[in-house]
């Protein structure tokens, strides 16, 4: 499993045989930010509908399968009269991925059952989910690593000072299962290939 970071919060998770994209477009009627291929698994954090898509696009709360990755989408409204966010769980290779895009407040305990423990958890920074937060969600869900998505890098000194960081920030992460780590939690901070 490679994944990258795209732009904002789009990220990119592929294999062999599939390649999944998070966020494709930012809005509705909006232009995908990486060419699509026929055979894509499309997946927005909001529920939005995207049009002239190639592949399979999920936007909503379910479960589903699509080319070897089983998916399932939980749909949350942490502030009244706010759209609802997508939280996603992934498993694909035999490990357990979850992306959290979006939230700005901490996660209820229904909303944690959902994301049970994850081998990798991929968690957007944001001025209203920052460090502080993101540490207690971290905590409380315990994955084996973390993925940052991030807008300034004073974001990521509240991880780098918890946890540290053993590498500077690389343009992709490949992993197999054999080589999760056990008992601790790494921070694998990636570098954004589109830039803004």
């Amino acid at each position: 499993m490679q994944i990258q970071w795209q732009n904002n919060t789009t990220i990119t998770i592929k294999g062999k045989d599939y390649r999944v994209i998070i966020n494709p477009v930012e809005a509705e009627e909006a232009k995908f930010i990486i060419p699509q291929k026929e055979n894509d698994l499309l997946i927005s954090t909001k529920p939005i509908k995207i049009s002239d898509i190639k592949g399979f696009h999920i936007n909503g709360a379910g479960e589903y399968s699509y080319q070897g990755v089983t998916v399932r989408v939980a749909a949350i409204r942490q502030i009244e009269d706010e759209d609802k966010i997508n939280l996603i769980s992934l498993s694909v290779e035999n490990i357990l991925v979850a992306i959290v895009f979006g939230i700005t407040k901490e996660l209820t305990t229904e909303d944690l059952e959902f994301i049970g423990s994850p081998d990798i958890l991929v968690l957007s920074l944001s001025e209203s989910f920052g460090s502080e937060k993101s540490l207690h969600l971290i905590n409380a869900i315990e994955p084996r690593i973390v993925i940052p998505v991030y807008t300034q890098d004073s974001q990521l000194q509240g991880l780098v000072s918890e946890y540290g960081i053993k590498q500077e920030p690389q343009d992709d992460f490949s992993i197999k299962k054999s080589e999760l780590p056990f008992d601790i939690v790494e921070i694998k901070p990636l570098i954004q290939q589109i830039k803004s």
